[in-house]
């Protein structure tokens, strides 16, 4: 069993597979991108020395009630995550930690991000202290490329 990367995003604890997290970057200045998906915040350096840009998304932009969220939030973390399309930058409201062992957990899946989240994991022994014996649902980015409409 792989580790996984705790964090908040829109709300919920959420949780990534640490293999499946290219790299984790400083939100620099993002480039709108018109008419694009509300949870598209918009487009900024990939982080790495290749010169590419990555979209940046904020789960906020998926909460239909919500206002859109900001298009840059300095000083932001954003998980770069590959996807079938390429690697997609993902905003994180806040990092947690991470969880070196989970147990399957069984709560209460949250509406608003229903459309994004595989299942649910219940962090447990080896667990940072941040995370430990906490509920925390896991994204998948393929649904989430699909909510987007980039699929």
């Amino acid at each position: 069993m792989q580790g996984v990367l705790v964090f908040m995003a829109a709300g919920c604890r959420l949780a990534v597979s640490v293999g499946d997290v290219l790299r984790l970057i400083v939100e620099t200045p993002v480039s709108p991108v018109p008419f694009g998906h509300r949870a598209l915040a918009g487009v900024m350096p990939a982080g790495d020395d290749s010169g590419d840009v990555v979209p940046v998304f904020d789960l906020r932009g998926l909460v239909a009630d919500a206002p859109p969220p900001p298009r840059h939030v300095p000083g932001a973390t954003v998980a770069v995550i590959p996807t079938a399309i390429g690697p997609i930058g993902l905003r994180l409201d806040r990092l947690l930690g991470t969880a070196a062992r989970y147990d399957a957990a069984f709560d209460d899946i949250p509406l608003h991000l229903a459309t994004v989240i595989d299942g649910a994991g219940r962090a447990g022994g080896g667990a940072s202290v941040d995370v430990a014996d906490h509920t925390f649902f896991f994204f998948s980015t393929d649904a989430f490329v699909a909510a987007v409409g980039l699929a």
